[in-house]
């Protein structure tokens, strides 16, 4: 039997550093908000992926390398440990997404609390230039994903983009990952200068699950229960799982749309029209839902009511 090598990229790796990491990075005016970043991690943590939260059966399980107990979890933002893990799991190359559960992103995050937009520009910046000292000590095996920031300085917004598409990262999130009430909707002309540069850029949309999501204070979030229950720890346990289960399956279904609804806003604003070369990638957005959403807006193009030049199946 002939033996082919087969080359595995990671399409859906994520990083972000500790909220000391960004000093350095972050423009001097707004460092003493780092401060409270660093308390607000501390209590993100509480609910966090760390090593504490397995018990001995469950890392037996799914620790069977003992890299979570040996501390291998550091990989979000050590390069060493990182690279260490993709070898002994045969990954050649990451694409590396803004953000996970070890750790918050410097004020822009969803899971961060509500910053005025000056501060998460600031942080958006500074977690460019952190990454991108991640992946130039990879030597060529990690690609960033930017941050699309605030974008309520479309000039600024667009120098940023040049400063990552020069830097190793091949792609960014589309704008209003973290919703903000001040943007328009996608489809409207404001964000042409953005698709523009992308395109002329080379950089991909990515889209993740998670998109549209306003920062909201994590500690709150993880208490309340559902509108007009009551928090869950003051439930009777039966009541609790019940509600949870309820909560959680409404709050999947909301976020899987919200992370979908780019794809047809960029094929009904035209963007795709007059940027042939722009590509779309969607990451854990699941693909069940793509068929019948197809058909749909192929359906409303047959009847003339939209005004692209292809029907949107084409653009798929």
């Amino acid at each position: 039997m002939e033996r082919r090598r087969v080359l595995i990229v990671s399409a859906d790796a994520h990083s972000g550093g500790p909220p000391e990491a960004y000093r350095d990075y972050l423009d001097p005016e707004y460092r003493r908000a780092l401060e409270d970043l660093e308390v607000e991690n501390r209590e993100f943590l509480t609910r966090g992926i760390t090593q504490e939260r397995y018990s001995r059966a469950q890392l037996e399980l799914i620790d069977e390398r003992g890299v979570i107990r040996k501390g291998g979890l550091l990989g979000a933002w050590d390069a060493h440990s990182r690279l260490r893990e993709m070898d002994a799991e045969g990954i050649a190359a990451e694409i590396v997404l803004p953000g996970h559960q070890l750790a918050l992103l410097p004020f822009f995050g969803i899971f961060s609390r509500p910053a005025p937009p000056e501060l998460r520009a600031a942080g958006v910046r500074a977690y460019h230039r952190w990454l991108s000292q991640l992946i130039a000590a990879s030597k060529g095996r990690l690609y960033g994903v930017a941050d699309a920031g605030p974008c309520l300085d479309m000039a600024g917004t667009v120098r940023e983009l040049q400063w990552v598409a020069a830097r190793g990262f091949v792609s960014v999130q589309p704008p209003g990952f973290t919703a903000d009430p001040a943007l328009p909707p996608l489809t409207d002309a404001y964000y042409e200068p953005f698709w523009a540069a992308c395109a002329d850029l080379g950089l991909v949309i990515t889209i993740h699950v998670g998109y549209g999501i306003p920062q909201m204070d994590t500690s709150v979030f993880m208490q309340a229960g559902p509108a007009g229950l009551p928090a869950r720890d003051s439930m009777p346990e039966e009541e609790r799982v019940l509600h949870r289960r309820q909560q959680d399956q409404g709050k999947l279904s909301a976020v899987l749309h919200l992370a979908r609804r780019p794809l047809w806003q960029l094929m009904l604003s035209g963007a795709l029209d007059r940027h042939p070369t722009l590509k779309v990638v969607l990451t854990e957005c699941r693909a069940d839902w793509v068929p019948a959403t197809l058909a749909c807006l192929d359906a409303e193009f047959s009847r003339g009511s939209l005004p692209l030049k292809c029907k949107p199946s084409e653009y798929w």
